[in-house]
């Protein structure tokens, strides 16, 4: 299995945009210089925190796109495009396991295409990232056999220098009512749900820890979580009948669908961007209660779910 989802991560075309606009409207805090990595010719990415010491937050918000002077790493590219005009696009759904070369192994025997990785630019402990189905040699060569197409990436938990305040799944002391408390969850959708989580397991040992059956969305979820207990969670989820999730498998294929962010009291939360005149939908959901969707014109077509803690 997993130790944590390092990040939701959301392929944009203007991260500093779409930063300042989901810090804006989220109410996550300013960013700092420390949580940009800006590489020229590769890529800008920014790494979202819920709450500045990520207590209890172990998995960023990752905005990541072009560099502003030299554009994007080529086999960010190529995953980019691949992913068409859908709203929420990866880069990598990015796995923290103890030692992903241990994986490698496994692949040679099972003939799983995979790339072998540098750290980002500017880490001060080097590890590796292991890239399933890309090639190591062709950006243009992704091969989405072996993860389902979910562009999975495993880096080793180490890398992540989590604290014991951010492995528990608690509140920060003094959070402000209504503030994001950390990801919940990012999601998925397919249109064969038995056969993605059979070639999870098959080629990467990844096995749902439950199903949901929701007849709120007329979807069947797989629910996958890590080791530690505060990391957000995978849903990958199917239609099984008509719902906004079957419409949008139906405009825009198997891939990647929301996120949700947890809040401290979803009411307050609510008030909040009332306040604010932020629009938003809300309603019943079988895997949190209720969920409130902001309006996706306010963060560029993004995807954003508030649920309570």
């Amino acid at each position: 299995m997993f130790d944590a989802l390092v990040a939701a991560d959301l392929s944009v075309d203007d991260p500093d945009e779409r930063a300042r606009q989901l810090v804006d409207v989220l109410g996550l805090p300013e960013l700092k210089p420390s949580w940009t990595i800006d590489v020229p010719g590769q890529f800008k990415v920014y790494f979202l925190r819920p709450n500045h010491r990520r207590v209890g937050a172990p998995t960023y918000l990752e905005v990541i796109g072009p560099h502003p002077e030299g554009g994007y790493d080529p086999w960010f590219t190529h995953l980019h495009a691949l992913q068409g005009a859908r709203p929420m696009k990866t880069h990598s759904m990015n796995f923290a396991v103890p030692e992903p070369l241990e994986l490698v192994e496994r692949f040679r025997s099972l003939g799983v295409q995979y790339r072998l990785g540098e750290a980002i630019p500017d880490e001060e402990s080097p590890y590796t990232r292991l890239f399933v189905g890309q090639s190591p040699s062709d950006p243009n060569n992704y091969d989405p056999t072996f993860d389902a197409g979910l562009m999975i990436e495993f880096v080793p938990t180490w890398a992540l220098a989590l604290r014991d305040e951010t492995v528990q799944p608690i509140i920060p002391e003094g959070l402000a009512s209504g503030a994001p408390i950390r990801v919940a969850s990012r999601a998925v959708i397919v249109g064969d749900l038995d056969a993605t989580v059979a070639t999870l397991e098959r080629y990467l040992d990844l096995a749902p820890s439950r199903y949901i059956d929701s007849p709120i969305e007329n979807i069947r979820v797989a629910v996958y979580e890590g080791s530690i207990a505060s990391s957000a969670r995978l849903e990958i989820m199917s239609p099984v009948g008509d719902g906004p999730v079957a419409d949008h498998l139906a405009q825009f294929g198997d891939g990647h669908y929301r996120v949700a962010m947890s809040v401290n009291g979803l009411s307050h939360a609510v008030d909040r961007l009332v306040d604010r005149g932020i629009g938003f939908s809300r309603g019943d959901d079988a895997l949190y209660g209720e969920r409130v969707s902001i309006d996706p014109n306010v963060l560029g077509g993004l995807l954003i779910d508030l649920v309570e803690c």
